[in-house]
């Protein structure tokens, strides 16, 4: 007996892509992904570490395989949350097409759309990015609010057709985390705990006399001894 072929339909998978240098990672980059990701119906984020951002100062960038660990720590438990090291495998400056090129390598257009995430703070500047013209063409954008930003779509053509997303305007900043922990203050509810655990077991962050001294350790103690 020979059975009738069945008609199938392709299911695309809609995937966000989240970049950064995350150094480190903190719940405002975890909210805002859960909050993008729950808004446009995304099956994924895929946090991608970058290796050598073009628009900071990658001196103050800690070493690649510390901010890995973080962000495979903080997303643990998140089935919808995953990491992908192309830019961190790759010894050159992280450019949005470069990576979105390599990661089409393994996920086809014909099986999954790309929505690369994008904070207001970047809408202004984004016609300068390399290849922006033809990036607008090979993937979706999802213009999320940042703390002091005006967090509206601006008018330019490139990016007058990016989705935007309320999230959570949360006032944590990655640098304000390591000049904290530079200072031995508290960081305690500005990232998950295993997180800040690992920050103070590895040294991250801390002066290097500090860190040789245990003070890094030390200077958060207090708050330690309340757990």
């Amino acid at each position: 007996m020979v059975l009738p072929s069945l008609a199938s339909e392709t299911i695309v998978k809609r995937i966000g892509l989240f970049g950064g240098s995350f150094n480190p990672v903190h719940l405002g980059h975890l909210l805002v992904a859960e909050t993008v990701r729950e808004a446009c119906a995304l099956d994924k984020i895929i946090f991608i570490p970058a290796k050598k951002n073009p628009f900071k100062k990658n001196a103050e960038i800690a070493e690649a395989h510390h901010r890995l660990k973080m962000l495979e720590l903080a997303i643990q438990g998140n089935p919808s949350f995953a990491v992908d090291t192309c830019e961190l495998d790759r010894d050159k400056v992280s450019y949005t097409i470069d990576t979105i090129r390599i990661l089409r390598q393994t996920y086809s257009a014909d099986n999954y759309q790309f929505f690369f995430l994008v904070g207001a703070d970047n809408l202004t500047g984004f016609p300068d990015w390399k290849g922006a013209e033809q990036l607008v063409t090979l993937c979706d954008f999802i213009a999320f609010g940042r703390p002091g930003y005006d967090n509206r779509i601006t008018e330019h053509p490139l990016t007058a057709g990016f989705h935007f997303v309320e999230t959570p305007l949360m006032e944590i900043s990655a640098t304000e985390i390591r000049a904290r922990i530079s200072a031995g203050k508290s960081i305690k509810y500005s990232l998950p705990e295993v997180v800040e655990n690992y920050i103070y077991e590895h040294g991250v962050y801390l002066p290097v006399d500090a860190d040789r001294q245990g003070g890094g350790r030390e200077a958060d103690a207090g708050d330690r001894s309340q757990k």
